[in-house]
């Protein structure tokens, strides 16, 4: 955990109520959960037609700590890669080559 991870936890809350931007947190998560970069009109364009102001989804995506990245025409919005120590859970299947059956 970060510091500033730490304070948000324990630091007072300021501002108006975030369901808004914790629902678009979740909208983003949704659309991005592939791990590719998608173009960030498409985002855009997706955010605003599901109701959210720019500022609720701007918030969003700086708190879910969304890249932007310019590979090479236009920008792309992708989740950030999983942190070293963090695990990143996948779904088993019965394709999957185990010892044991599921």
């Amino acid at each position: 955990m970060t510091a500033k991870e730490a304070f948000e936890l324990s630091g007072p809350k300021m501002g108006r109520p975030s369901e808004k931007c914790d629902e678009a947190k979740r909208f983003i998560e949704k659309f991005l959960g592939d791990g590719k970069p998608h173009p960030a009109s498409e985002c855009i364009q997706k955010l605003k037609a599901a109701g959210f102001k720019e500022s609720t989804f701007k918030k969003a995506k700086r708190k879910l700590g969304v890249v932007t990245d310019k590979p090479s025409f236009g920008f792309t919005w992708q989740l950030p890669k999983v942190e070293e120590g963090k695990y990143q859970l996948e779904e088993i299947t019965a394709d999957d080559d185990l010892p044991f059956g599921i």
